[in-house]
């Protein structure tokens, strides 16, 4: 139990950013490989080639996860900027919609089932600041 506990605790500690391509590669690598390595252990109760097959396969999906996060931090941030609004510009007012709910209704061969109309009560419009 000791192990396990030590084991998630380094897992989670190395998750940090990485510079470089490698060193995202390697942290992948090395935390996919320990922690694969420890769940193959514990599922095959102590077979060692179960546990060196969940080292490898944590580690090539730790060298996968590496690269994507990598690859996630080198896109550009996108900014999203609030367009300029100048002080002796008019604005748009907001309108005035009113909601009511149309029950059921059988119109003939027709059932309309209860829904939302919207009415437009007065118009947008624009007005000085």
């Amino acid at each position: 139990m000791k192990l396990k506990t030590i084991t998630i605790l380094a897992c989670a500690l190395s998750l940090g950013g990485c510079a470089t391509m490698k060193d995202s590669l390697l942290l992948g690598a090395g935390a996919g490989g320990t922690l694969g390595g420890t769940i193959g252990l514990n599922a095959s109760r102590g077979n060692a080639s179960a546990t060196i097959l969940g080292m490898a396969v944590g580690a090539v999906v730790g060298v996968g996860m590496g690269y994507l996060a990598h690859e996630s931090d080198k896109k550009p941030k996108v900014e999203k900027r609030k367009p300029e609004i100048r002080k002796d510009h008019p604005i748009l007012s907001n309108p005035n919609v009113e909601m009511i709910w149309v029950p059921d209704q059988i119109n003939g061969d027709r059932y309309v089932e209860k829904h939302r109309v919207w009415i437009l009560k007065q118009n947008t419009h624009w007005r000085k600041r």
